[in-house]
């Protein structure tokens, strides 16, 4: 673990927006911790069930890692509804995050290189802050990408969201004036220019870019950002189902959208995959 000092006060705006209970001590100091960003990304590969065909690179949100979707029944689900997917676990912590590393270390060390199914384009799958990034990649490099599954995703700090509603909702704001970016707080861009893309007519549509499906609890706590950006989505590209922040909804989404076939990529003959 890595200690902020006072030049990354900032920082804690965006920390505390995750939901990740700042205490007192911590803001009266003006510091606080996350993980140590390391290059290369931290990536598990887990091999397909029979000869690769397809990529599903997952993406844990910030309490999690990302050994805990192998403990939470994610990877056998889907070695069970796509034998065919070689499967990705990213530690796209937090760390990368506030030190303005996630999009290019997702794409150099997580993305490009060549797996099993070397030329698939793989679908992208975060929860929570994993859903954020997953939407940021697809933003910056979506011709690379399949799709996106955005389980529950953090949507941005507090203060943009009420800008955001303020104005009118995501189409009106986008046309607004683009604010100063600050150079201490890239997270802060990435978020701005998230919502602007988002905006664009026909977002989440293969016609337009990258499939964008959308998945979340009805007591989520970010739901107010979850119900704005479905209503961007396509029709049936979101999902809600019972529950808050939490595995047991993630789960219940996850287990609906691989019986839909969202993942199953082209068809192979592996023999029994029970």
């Amino acid at each position: 673990m890595v200690r902020a000092t006072l030049r990354r006060r900032p920082l804690l705006r965006a920390v505390a927006g995750l939901g990740l209970g700042i205490g007192l001590g911590l803001a009266s100091s003006g510091c606080t911790s996350w993980p140590t960003p390391t290059v290369p990304m931290p990536v598990r590969r887990v091999a397909a069930r029979c000869p690769a065909r397809a990529r599903c690179v997952l993406m844990p949100g910030v309490y999690s890692r990302a050994d805990d979707f192998v403990s939470e029944g994610f990877v056998a689900d889907l070695q069970r509804a796509a034998p065919a997917c070689e499967v990705l676990l990213a530690d796209a912590h937090l760390g990368y995050f506030v030190e303005g590393q996630l999009l290019q270390r997702l794409r150099e060390d997580v993305v490009q290189p060549g797996g099993e199914a070397r030329g698939a384009r793989p679908w992208l799958v975060g929860i929570s802050l994993g859903g954020l990034a997953a939407l940021a990649y697809a933003m910056r490099h979506g011709d690379e990408i399949a799709g996106v599954l955005a389980i529950a995703p953090y949507l941005g700090r507090r203060e943009l969201l009420r800008d955001i509603s303020a104005a009118g909702g995501p189409l009106a704001w986008s046309r607004l004036p683009v604010a100063p970016a600050s150079p201490g707080e890239p997270h802060a861009a990435i978020e701005d220019a998230l919502w602007r893309w988002l905006a664009r007519p026909g977002i989440g549509s293969a016609a337009s870019g990258p499939s964008i499906y959308l998945g979340y609890g009805g007591d989520d706590r970010f739901v107010d950002a979850q119900r704005t950006l479905q209503a961007l989505l396509p029709p049936g590209h979101g999902d809600v189902v019972d529950g808050g922040h939490d595995w047991p909804p993630w789960r219940a989404l996850w287990q609906r959208w691989l019986q839909r076939g969202l993942l199953a990529g082209p068809p192979a003959a592996c023999g029994d995959t029970t």
